[in-house]
């Protein structure tokens, strides 16, 4: 596994861990899988894996953006904890709006904020709302 996986094989990786039943290394395999941008791979690590909300969240995707790979790339990496490689996916497409909303949610509001005033003006006041809200409800 470690040996395909060193090569970029992620095909030879996957069949080298078929038999494997520890969800650690289809975590891992998956998540090199979303570097290589290998969707495909990555979907079929998820099923071996039963992440059943990162599966949702790629089909949810998949039914928003269809044609856009790094979308659903995006939304498995972040159901799995690779945020910064969401963020890179996300820029690299430009779905600024998907970007924005993803900080928002991490509670990077001032990178939120910024990044709709620099790319994405159509959800300024979106940002500025869900920040207003932010801070009513702590009560800053």
């Amino acid at each position: 596994f470690a040996y395909f996986v060193a090569l970029g094989d992620l095909e030879s990786a996957y069949v080298s861990v078929q038999l494997v039943k520890t969800p650690s290394v289809w975590e891992t395999l998956c998540k090199l899988c979303i570097r290589q941008r290998s969707l495909d791979m990555a979907e079929r690590c998820l099923s071996n894996l039963g992440h059943t909300k990162a599966i949702k969240a790629a089909n949810e995707a998949r039914d928003s953006s269809p044609e856009q790979q790094e979308v659903i790339l995006s939304a498995i990496a972040t159901e799995l904890g690779e945020t910064d490689e969401a963020e890179q996916l996300l820029r690299e497409c430009g779905r600024y709006d998907l970007l924005s909303d993803m900080l928002q949610s991490q509670g990077r509001w001032n990178e939120a904020i910024q990044m709709a005033e620099d790319h994405d003006r159509t959800n300024i006041k979106k940002a500025h709302y869900n920040y207003a809200q932010h801070l009513e409800s702590t009560g800053d």
